[in-house]
């Protein structure tokens, strides 16, 4: 009976791979309810994101610790922020109006559409040493420009002659990531944002501070992007092969291992513990058996 109440596979309605409500089945709010189709009052709950690191700049790999700092980049797209907002799918009109009587009514006429435009925001706890924070600082100077010089910090290095000096190009000092919102079953893609050119606007917060009579504190960095996003099949297609390739059994919290699989050898080698009181009793206890008449 559930599936009455979902559009098929292949309807037009579905702009994603998840399908959506029929909404011409079991509306509840008309003169009366419809308790047969109670399940068209299922509602859109919005999954958390999955950010997928696409591409990493080019010139990254040619500073210090390039190939290391490629891989601290995915981690900051994929396994760090603790928030990511700013991507959206949104359509706006513009219309221009003229009256069309004394009364005060007007005509609209649809002048323009625009697509919202998304800009993503990133926010981290910062890590012990500002890892973050210099991560970000670093990527700045050294492939978008140094504020003393105003020119890439990179450009100045013996690894950017070895490697032929490059142009500066977007893909070279910008990132690219696909933002892929599942269905709640992981399956199938409901929204996707392919966003290229990502550079950040800021390094993140630097602040020194004391204050007597106050505690220390954490830091949050929050660090916005540029961006030029994509919609559409083909992003949605590319999202699919992406959660295609899932193992989704990695999914199951209950399968994952402790924080420790045995004791510490220096732990087990000091002292009594629990465990030898235990032999020490039952020792004793042996023997006394052994001598007892």
């Amino acid at each position: 009976m559930s599936e009455n109440v979902l559009v098929n596979n292949d309807h037009s309605l579905s702009k994603g791979r998840t399908r959506s409500l029929n909404m011409a089945v079991g509306g509840q709010q008309g003169a009366l309810s419809d308790p047969r189709q109670w399940m068209s009052s299922a509602t859109y709950v919005r999954q958390k994101l999955i950010p997928v690191l696409v591409h990493a700049p080019g010139l990254m790999k040619i500073m210090p610790d390039g190939q290391d700092r490629i891989r601290q980049l995915k981690a900051l797209v994929e396994l760090l922020p603790t928030s990511i907002t700013g991507l959206n799918d949104r359509l706006d009109v513009t219309y221009e109006e003229h009256r069309v009587s004394n009364g005060g009514e007007f005509h609209e006429t649809p002048t323009n559409v625009e697509r919202v435009r998304s800009v993503p925001v990133f926010e981290y706890p910062e890590k012990e040493g500002k890892a973050i924070k210099n991560f970000y600082y670093d990527w700045i100077r050294y492939l978008i420009a140094d504020p003393e010089t105003m020119h890439p910090l990179l450009a100045t290095t013996a690894e950017y002659e070895s490697a032929g000096k490059p142009e500066f190009l977007p893909d070279g000092i910008a990132m690219a990531v696909l933002f892929i919102e599942p269905s709640r079953d992981l399956r199938r893609v409901t929204s996707a944002w392919l966003t290229a050119n990502m550079m950040p606007k800021t390094s993140g917060d630097d602040e020194g501070k004391r204050v007597i009579g106050e505690g220390n504190e954490i830091v949050t960095q929050s660090i916005e992007f540029t961006g030029t996003t994509m919609v559409g099949n083909e992003v949605i297609r590319m999202a699919q092969d992406y959660l295609d390739t899932l193992n989704k059994e990695g999914f199951r919290p209950a399968a994952l291992p402790g924080f420790y699989d045995a004791i510490d050898a220096d732990v087990t080698a000091g002292g009594e513990d629990f465990a030898n009181k235990l032999e020490a009793v039952a020792s004793s206890a042996g023997q006394d058996i052994a001598n007892s008449p």
